[in-house]
């Protein structure tokens, strides 16, 4: 049964029950007044008689006749009983009066009664109910006395109420029914749409959201359902583009390890077979080198992505501006063989660092910055100390780099100019490598590029400032 039905049928069963006692018990209540009102007004018509005859002194039938002292409180019109009798103590009747009724064959064991009276309710011959006064005239001989009223009416009455109480009874509970089945479908449509929108996610749409109308429990309901399903689709969605990410890094591994081994395993066999001499021979073997060394780069960029990812590393306070001088030291008369000018402009400070890995990422960016300057050109290290660590940045005034390549630069195995960067012996794993140190020292790298100006690299280190112990204090900290 649904939930819709389920508040209607309760609805209803309350309704009815109330309903059902209150007017069950106003009914009652309004029959048991009104009966009270006709034996007291029966109670008071029978004392009226009986006084009568007492002060008179006609209760007894050798002094009067009972008749003409009866007849005279019916004489002066309608009267409100419908049956009156007297009976002296021998059991004879002397005297009955009725409304076309005959209750003279009544034996009540009247004649046993004490001084005064009893009133009961009960059913006549005709199967109407009536009052019945029956009791002695404390007079002459003390007579037995008794009088009926009809009360059919107060009867009849209750029968027409109850007729009215069920035909309410049945409108009552068919209109609670309807207005409460209307009621239940419009509190529990919030509910549909909640069950609508979660089928619509187990079918797969997770775009789908339910109605958030409403500050009651079902409206908060609905909102944290949103939520939870926003987030279901954000996590869906980042384990979709990982899986990609994936399957694209397993194909680009495939095809940078295929290249290089079908160039080896060709020359190789080529000179295996004696088909080559002299330069050629060289050439060839130059080839399987270079092809070597380009496997040998790959291996050791997957080696150092490995030993990036694992737990636990090993912090330590550094001076990262005087590790960037030592490396422009080192390597600046290199670059300068190609017509590129490395410089560096550091501020000093010390920030936690894993100097191996924050060398091997200060390498594969400037390694990046050198190959895009084909020509000669400028590359700049610089170094600002922040709160938190320190901010890493290299510019170069190369080419720049597309807009559409810089949200794809940290892929593994992606290559802005892929001929370029084979030729130089690129892996394509640097800038993954790079964004994988950042993050592990709770950083990250950004790109900013102009074509024909140059680009941007910086690498933001937030794992905390420190200070090297046994150095000294550090002024600029």
């Amino acid at each position: 049964m649904k939930f819709r039905l389920k508040i209607a049928a309760v609805t209803v069963i309350l309704v009815s029950l109330f309903f059902a006692l209150g007017a069950g018990a106003l009914l009652d209540s309004s029959f048991r007044v009104s009966l009270e009102r006709e034996k007291e007004a029966a109670l008071a018509s029978y004392r009226t008689v009986t006084d009568a005859l007492a002060l008179t002194g006609t209760a007894d039938s050798r002094t009067a006749n009972p008749a003409v002292i009866l007849r005279r409180f019916t004489s002066g019109g309608t009267s409100s009983w419908s049956g009156m009798w007297l009976r002296e103590e021998n059991g004879v009747l002397l005297y009955h009066w009725g409304k076309g009724k005959d209750e003279s064959d009544r034996d009540d064991a009247e004649h046993t009664l004490r001084p005064g009276c009893y009133l009961r309710v009960e059913a006549d011959r005709r199967g109407e109910e009536q009052i019945r006064v029956v009791g002695r005239i404390a007079s002459g001989g003390s007579p037995v006395f008794g009088m009926t009223f009809d009360v059919s009416k107060v009867y009849d009455l209750r029968a027409e109420q109850e007729r009215i109480y069920l035909l309410s009874f049945l409108l009552t509970a068919s209109l609670a029914a309807v207005f409460s089945w209307l009621a239940a479908r419009l509190l529990t449509r919030p509910m549909a749409a909640l069950s609508r929108a979660s089928r619509a996610i187990s079918q797969g749409d997770l775009t789908a959201r339910a109605p958030e109308g409403g500050d009651d429990e079902i409206g908060a309901l609905s909102r944290e359902f949103n939520d939870m399903a926003e987030s279901v689709e954000k996590s869906v969605e980042l384990a979709r583009e990982e899986a990609e990410k994936k399957e694209r890094f397993m194909g680009y591994f495939a095809h940078e390890m295929k290249t290089p081994m079908t160039s080896v395993i060709g020359y190789a066999d080529l000179i295996r077979s004696g088909m080559l001499e002299g330069e050629e021979a060289k050439d060839a073997a130059g080839t399987i080198f270079s092809e070597g060394k380009r496997l040998e780069s790959l291996s050791a960029k997957l080696l150092e992505l490995l030993v990036a990812g694992r737990d636990g590393l090993s912090l330590e306070p550094c001076r990262p501006g005087e590790l960037v001088r030592d490396y422009v030291k080192r390597n600046a008369p290199l670059t300068a063989e190609k017509g590129i000018e490395l410089t560096e402009a550091c501020e000093e400070g010390t920030a936690m660092l894993d100097a191996v890995l924050f060398l091997s990422l200060l390498g594969n960016l400037a390694e990046n910055a050198a190959r895009a300057l084909t020509g000669g050109g400028h590359i700049r290290l610089a170094v600002n100390m922040t709160e938190d660590g320190f901010l890493l940045s290299v510019r170069d005034d190369g080419p720049g780099i597309p807009e559409e390549a810089l949200a794809h630069l940290t892929e593994a195995f992606y290559r802005v100019d892929k001929a370029r960067s084979r030729k130089n012996g690129g892996a394509g794993l640097g800038l993954t490598l790079c964004e994988r140190i950042a993050e592990l020292h709770n950083g990250g790298l950004s790109f900013r590029s102009e074509p024909g100006k140059g680009t941007l690299v910086t690498a933001r280190f937030a794992a905390g400032r420190g200070r090297p112990s046994g150095k000294g204090d550090d002024r600029n900290d």
